[in-house]
């Protein structure tokens, strides 16, 4: 089996051919290219798999549910990924904590003959999500700007593309590539302001126990050194290392049983002499 090439972007097609050579007559049952796609999580000695692909594709030879004869055969084949896919990640580790994400494409050949063992071939391939026309990747807002007496400032507008989109770790560097877009404002934008929240989903023991209840907290604060002068728009790429945050399994006055934990990040502009209301501009987990 070839692929013609082995790192293919959420929502691209693969292509590849199946070469079969057969030395001498074989009762062939089936013969199929099964696409399969593995996220692992690992904490400690516990792990957790979940299918990110399960695809089979049944190839077409003439010779199925027969004897096949000798010679060689050439079978074309092809399958459209999803974009939702999500990206390949090699096994990374961070304390107690592992996880990563695989696929592999494996030929395999079945007999009509239960006793004849089933010969298989596999081969991995890598998938790569942040395509650059993905709109997806895009988070924007855009907001009305008051100032002192409610006069109407204009609108400004940012916008938000991961650079990478994938699995982030503590410690890691996220880079954002960050529009400022204060064209139709008369306000100045002095600074972005980031915040990174946890977000957890838990049910509490006692009253309404086994009820799924969501608790927000902020884990820290960081500034983005960015500004937009008014009717200016700016274009700029921002790294920011993920720290460490005070996670806690104790949600208010209650312990309860963690059901997931999230992240969320948060960017607000800053304005000279000005205020907008209390909700943020860009917010995305």
């Amino acid at each position: 089996m070839e692929c013609r090439k082995d790192t293919y972007i959420a929502g691209e097609t693969i292509k590849g051919n199946m070469f079969l050579k057969v030395l001498k007559a074989f009762p062939i049952g089936s013969v199929s290219i099964i696409l399969l796609g593995e996220e692992r999580i690992q904490e400690g000695k516990t792990e957790a798999k979940a299918p990110t692909l399960s695809e089979t594709i049944n190839l077409p030879l003439q010779y199925i549910n027969s004897v096949i004869p000798p010679g060689a055969y050439t079978i074309p084949f092809s399958y459209n990924l999803s974009a939702s896919l999500p990206g390949s990640l090699p096994e990374k580790r961070c304390g107690k904590y592992a996880g990563s994400i695989s696929y592999q494409a494996t030929l395999e050949i079945k007999s009509m003959d239960p006793s004849i063992p089933t010969l298989a071939f596999s081969v991995p391939f890598k998938i790569i999500q942040n395509h650059p026309n993905r709109v997806d990747l895009l988070y924007e807002d855009r907001r009305l700007v008051t100032g002192c007496g409610c006069r109407n400032k204009g609108e400004s507008a940012i916008e938000i593309a991961f650079k990478e989109n994938r699995i982030y770790y503590k410690h890691d560097k996220i880079s954002l590539n960050i529009v400022l877009d204060n064209l139709t404002c008369s306000a100045d934008i002095e600074s972005v302001k980031g915040e990174l929240f946890q977000v957890i989903t838990f049910t509490h023991k006692g009253f309404n126990s086994g009820i799924p209840k969501e608790e927000k907290s902020l884990l820290y604060s960081f500034a983005v050194e960015l500004q937009a002068l008014h009717n200016e728009k700016v274009v700029s790429l921002h790294d920011h290392k993920i720290q460490e945050g005070p996670e806690k399994e104790e949600f208010g006055s209650v312990v309860g049983t963690l059901v997931k934990r999230e992240y969320e990040l948060v960017l607000t502009p800053i304005y000279d002499m000005c205020w907008i209301s209390d909700c943020p501009f860009v917010s995305f987990k």
